[in-house]
């Protein structure tokens, strides 16, 4: 399970030179997984553009990138709590972009969220091999954000929870074996699974798996608490857009059981093929049970 830290910096060189052709001293910042290194292969890239004086609207955004990069012509406008404009960027077929201009609370939550990765990861060896293939597998299953699964973020967090609590000698193996086992055992139709923010009497921060009621913060089926936001009058669930929480459940019920059999039956669950096959027969029964049919599946060898 190795990780591919590859980012392609001349992307965000691009971004910045298009943008200065009208607005000369913006300045493009790389956040989401390629700034926590927790990115596939096939992760786009989530960028913001900050600008020195007068900001750019969406459409002038739009017009600067398409002059700039006319056989990168698709960059269009998408709404939301962020509005972001979203194209390819680099030679064919591109690398999948999306471009926010940067307000200041944005600016906030990337470099908090940049700083919590920092914060939780140190010390955590198998996190990002962990979440790296764990994202492969939910984006294999279609339970990942973009189909109301599982933000990489709010994963992240999961994982380092369970990871704090673990004994330091255990190996990747054993470690996502105790986190399908964690969040698919049954807590009854009122609870829900919890990951919140404990701090100790000297301070020090780390994360916590528990359980609370399903009437408290929010109705989500999962709560996962932001360590960037960890005020008492506003705590934020990363999870709380998650409406597959089931579905999620039901694909690492999957995987636990056949991990269960390498790691008891064939004690040699240290080569990428074994990994591979496994995740892969684990997507497909996911799959099978849900359409009564096998999907084409592939996961990377790589990770």
């Amino acid at each position: 399970m190795q990780a591919n830290c590859c980012i392609d910096w001349s992307i965000l060189r691009q971004l910045t030179e298009a943008v200065c052709q009208t607005h000369p001293g913006a300045i493009a910042h790389l956040y989401g997984s390629h700034a926590m290194t927790l990115q596939l292969p096939c992760s786009d890239y989530d960028v913001a553009v900050q600008f020195k004086g007068c900001s750019m609207s969406q459409d002038e955004l739009i017009e600067a990138l398409r002059s700039f990069s006319p056989a990168a012509a698709g960059w269009d406008a998408i709404a939301g709590s962020h509005p972001k404009v979203v194209g390819t960027m680099g030679s064919s077929p591109g690398v999948w972009v999306e471009l926010s201009i940067a307000t200041q609370t944005l600016r906030n939550t990337q470099a908090a969220h940049v700083l919590v990765s920092q914060i939780f990861c140190a010390g955590l060896p198998f996190l990002r091999p962990i979440v790296l293939v764990l994202k492969q597998f939910l984006k294999a299953c279609h339970l990942d954000a973009k189909h109301g699964g599982l933000r990489s973020y709010g994963l992240a967090l999961m994982v380092a929870a369970v990871l704090y609590e673990a004994p330091p000698a255990a190996s990747a193996e054993m470690m996502l074996m105790r986190f399908v086992q964690h969040f698919t055992q049954p807590i009854g139709l009122t609870r829900r699974h919890a990951v919140v923010v404990h701090e100790t009497i000297d301070g020090a921060r780390s994360l916590r798996l528990t359980q609370m009621d399903r009437q408290s913060v929010d109705h989500a089926e999962l709560f996962v608490q932001d360590p960037a936001i960890v005020t008492d009058a506003n705590v934020r669930n990363v999870e709380r857009a998650c409406y597959k929480w089931q579905s999620v459940q039901t694909a690492f019920c999957y995987l636990r059981r056949l991990l269960f059999v390498h790691t008891t039956v064939r004690k040699d669950l240290r080569g990428a093929y074994d990994i591979q096959r496994m995740m892969l027969e684990a997507v497909c029964r996911y799959h099978v049970s849900r359409t009564r049919s096998k999907p084409s599946c592939h996961i990377n060898a790589e990770l």
